[in-house]
This record gives structure tokens, sequence and C-alpha cells, in this order.
């Protein structure tokens, strides 16, 4: 949370910058086994946890940029080996089909929901895939997706 505010900081009192900066943080404690998060503006990553438990990293914040002195808030999660951290941006669930009909997180919950054993490459490539079948189209925005797994 200190990173953020201190990059909103910066980024606010800079005359010659006029954009906002979506940002996330994560810091991994292997010692620990904890993730600590904090947002800026991104959609809320999740944690595939065993038996396709789902549990979405909740604590969200303003985009950065917008005023000098904004507070950010960090969540802490303990983590278990196997879990696999799942972060992408609002360009995966914006994505629109012919109906005007968004991608959206429930389709998303639903593959990382029933990703139990699977690897990191074929939960991606099934996000992409399927992701793809629905928009039909290239994306109008970026698209980051990201899998990790504690080991």
């Amino acid at each position: 949370a200190q990173l953020l505010s201190g990059v909103n900081d910066l980024v606010s009192r800079d005359p010659g910058y006029s954009g906002f900066l979506p940002m996330v943080c994560f810091i991994f404690d292997s010692e620990n086994q904890k993730l600590t998060f904090a947002n800026a503006g991104h959609e809320r990553p999740m944690l595939i946890r065993r038996a396709g438990e789902l549990k979405t990293l909740d604590v969200t914040g303003p985009i950065i940029g917008i005023e000098e002195g904004m507070a950010f808030e960090e969540e802490e999660v303990a983590l278990n080996r196997d879990n696999i951290l799942l972060y992408f941006t609002d360009a995966l669930t914006d994505g629109i089909n012919h109906d005007g009909e968004p991608f959206g997180r429930e389709r998303i919950e639903a593959i990382a929901a029933s990703a139990d054993g699977a690897s990191l490459n074929s939960i991606a490539g099934r996000l992409i895939t399927d992701w793809k079948a629905h928009t039909a189209s290239e994306p109008e925005d970026d698209i980051t997706l990201m899998l990790a797994r504690i080991v």
C-alpha cells in the first residue's frame, strides 16, 4: 500500500503527466507462506484453492494519479502449496460478443473453479480460447493474464 501511495504522489505532482495508472502490487513471503496485495484500479485477482474453492482478493483502491495524498489498503492472505494466483486486466472481463454481452468475471471464475490439478498453461489456454470464442474479434485493449502456482 505504501508503494502505491508513493507512486500516486509522484504521478500526481508531475505537471507534465496527465494520465492515470492502474497498478497492482504483490509481495510474496515464502518463509511464512503469505501474500500481501494492494490494488489501484485493477480487476480483483483470485486465488484458486483446492477442489474449486476460489478466494477473491477483495481489496481495491482508486486508480493512481487522481490526486495526491490518497491512501491505499492492502490485504494479506495465507497461502498453501499448489494454490494458484490468477491476475487479469479488465480487457479479459470486458471483451464483448456480437450481442454486446461481456465475457465477464463469472466465466473466469467458472474456469478457475474447474481447474483443480490443471497446469498453469492449461488454465491460461482455456481462458484465452474461451475468450476468443466468446468475442470472435481482436481485443480493444491490451490483455494481461498472469498465473503463479505456490510451491
